[in-house]
C-alpha cells in the first residue's frame, strides 16, 4: 500500500469507503498485497482512495466482509474518459460539419460585385455574366476570366473590364467609354418636365417641341412630342420622341439654427466591438461603455452557413452648451445648406441667393437658393 500519485493512464476506480476502524481495513489490504493510491480521509468514518481494476473485486469483497460500505465515485482511464466525453460529441460533430461546409462553400461564388459603371446598367453586365455561368453558386474553378472580360467589353459603353475572385466574391471592375451612346428614351410619345424651370436649350432629333427657350414651365408640363405637327396645328404623323430639354432650376434648402442651446459633439474617442451570430444565436455584445455614442454597424455573412460577423464602431459623444452670435449662426446654417444642396444638384451650381428669417426669439431660419442648368426631361 502506497500513498502516492495515481497514474492517469492506469485503469481503475476512485472509491469512497464508509465505516469505523479504517486502519484495520488498510492493514488487511497490506497483508494481501492489494495496492491503493491517493488516500484522503474526509472524516472519522469516511475514507477516499483509488484502486486498480485488477484488484478492485478482491478489494470490494474484503471491505464488505469487514463491514465497510464501498461506493464507486469515478471510473479512471482512457475508456472511462471517452464515455464522459460522449455528451460533448454532438458539439464536436457539429463543429466538424461546419468546418467541412466552410471549405466546400469556399469553392463557390456566393456574391457578385460590379463597380465602375455609372451609365451602363448594372443588370446589363450581370446578365452577360450569368449567361457565361458566372453567377451565385458557380464553381470558381470552372470560370474563364479571360472569356468573361471579353464578353463584358462587348457591352455598348464599356471600354475595359477586369474580373477577379476574392474569397467567395466575384469582383467585376469596368471602365466606361468616353463617348457613350445614351439608351433610347423607351419609345415615349411625349416628354414632360421633371422640374419647375426656365427653358434654356432644346435638342430635338425627332418629333415636335411644345415649348420655346425662355419659357417658364412647371413640373409635369409637356415639352416634346413624338407627333409631327403642321403649321395649322394639326397632327401630320405620330411616333416616338427623340430629344432633350435643358432649363434653369432653382434648388432650395432651409436650415433652422438656435442661437443658444445644447448639442452633441464628438469627443474623439472611438471603440470597436464584435458580435458573432450563428443559427440565430448571438455571441458577444457592444462593449464601448460610452453613455452617448454614434454607432455604425458592418455585417458580413458567410453563405451558405448561417454565420455572420457584426462589427460595431462607436464614436463617443458628449453634450455641451453653446452660444452663437447672429453672424456665426448664419454662416453655420449656410454651410449646412450648401452641403445638402451639393448632394441634390445634378449639374454645376450657378447663382446663389441667401435669405435670413427670424423664426422666434433666439431662432433663425436661413434659406439658400442655387440656380443650376440641368436636363429637365
Amino acid at each position: 500500500m502506497r500513498k502516492e500519485y495515481y497514474p492517469k493512464a492506469v485503469r481503475g476506480s476512485e472509491v469512497k469507503v464508509e465505516g469505523l476502524n479504517q486502519n484495520r481495513l488498510l492493514g488487511e489490504l497490506l497483508k494481501r498485497g492489494i495496492t491503493v493510491y491517493n488516500l484522503r480521509r474526509k472524516s472519522r468514518g469516511e475514507l477516499c482512495l483509488k484502486v486498480k481494476n485488477a484488484d478492485f473485486t478482491e478489494f470490494v469483497a474484503l471491505a464488505e466482509k469487514l463491514g465497510f460500505k464501498v461506493t464507486v465515485e469515478k471510473k479512471l482511464g482512457a475508456v472511462s474518459a471517452a464515455f464522459r466525453m460522449l455528451p460533448r460529441l454532438g458539439l464536436v460533430v457539429a463543429l466538424a460539419l461546419l468546418t467541412a461546409c466552410y471549405f466546400i462553400a469556399s469553392s463557390f461564388v456566393w456574391r457578385v460585385e460590379i463597380v465602375g459603371n455609372e451609365r451602363v446598367d448594372y443588370y446589363a453586365i450581370s446578365d452577360v455574366l450569368a449567361a457565361a455561368g458566372a453567377k451565385t453558386g458557380a464553381n470558381k474553378k470552372g470560370l474563364d476570366f479571360g472569356a468573361l472580360e471579353r464578353d463584358i467589353r462587348g457591352i455598348e459603353g464599356i471600354a475595359e473590364a477586369t474580373v477577379t475572385v476574392s474569397g467567395t466574391t466575384l469582383k467585376v471592375s469596368v471602365v466606361e467609354s468616353l463617348e457613350f451612346v445614351p439608351r433610347p428614351n423607351g419609345g415615349k410619345e411625349m416628354l414632360v418636365s421633371l422640374y419647375d424651370a426656365e427653358i434654356t436649350r432644346i435638342v430635338l432629333r425627332k418629333g415636335s417641341a411644345l415649348v420655346k427657350t425662355g419659357q417658364r414651365v412647371f413640373a409635369g408640363t409637356p415639352l416634346l412630342s413624338g407627333n409631327l405637327i403642321g403649321t395649322d396645328g394639326e397632327i401630320i404623323t405620330g411616333g416616338v420622341v427623340d430629344g432633350e430639354v435643358y432649363g434653369k432650376v432653382v434648388f432650395r434648402e432651409s436650415v433652422t439654427v438656435a442661437l443658444r442651446g445644447v448639442r452633441t459633439v464628438a469627443t474623439g474617442n472611438e471603440k470597436k466591438s464584435t458580435i458573432l451570430g450563428i443559427f440565430g444565436l448571438s455571441i458577444g455584445k457592444r462593449r464601448d461603455g460610452f453613455e452617448l455614442a454614434d454607432v455604425r454597424e458592418e455585417t458580413r455573412t458567410l453563405a451558405p452557413i448561417p454565420f455572420k460577423v457584426t462589427t460595431l464602431y462607436a464614436k463617443e459623444l458628449t453634450r455641451e452648451e453653446y452660444s452663437l452670435d447672429r453672424d456665426e449662426a448664419v454662416e453655420e446654417a449656410k454651410s449646412v445648406a450648401r452641403s445638402r444642396l451639393a448632394e441634390r444638384l445634378v449639374g454645376p451650381g450657378g447663382e446663389e441667393t441667401v435669405i435670413v428669417r427670424d423664426v422666434s426669439d433666439g431662432v433663425i431660419c436661413v434659406d439658400v437658393y442655387i440656380t443650376s442648368e440641368i436636363l429637365i426631361t
